[in-house]
């Protein structure tokens, strides 16, 4: 099923977000395609940033089929429909943390 996304940035300087994109095959196109793309080519170790910083998401063999993977691509700059949203990687839980430290 091609999904079409038209998302909004969380910078208002920065432009909507416009691609179609297909779970299935893994196709993706529209002019925020190249955003994805670069995403996923300016992280040679395989991991993308996410929130909250400094969290990383390590990206599959096929992140393109992943809504987790996809999340994560897009959800660092852009705000992600509900059904994308709970897909959105999250940090372990750490119980050895001390809860008064701040990064």
């Amino acid at each position: 099923m091609i999904r079409q996304l038209d998302l909004e940035p969380f910078d208002a300087r920065d432009p909507r977000l416009i691609l179609s994109w297909d779970p299935e095959t893994g196709e993706i196109s529209g002019p925020g395609a190249a955003f994805v793309r670069g995403r996923m080519e300016g992280s040679p170790d395989g991991f993308v940033s996410c929130h909250p910083v400094p969290y990383y998401h390590p990206l599959s063999r096929d992140p393109l089929r992943s809504m987790t993977d996809m999340a994560a691509i897009l959800g660092f700059e852009y705000k992600l429909p509900d059904d994308l949203q709970e897909h959105y990687p999250q940090p372990e839980e750490d119980p050895e943390a001390d809860e008064n430290t701040v990064y």
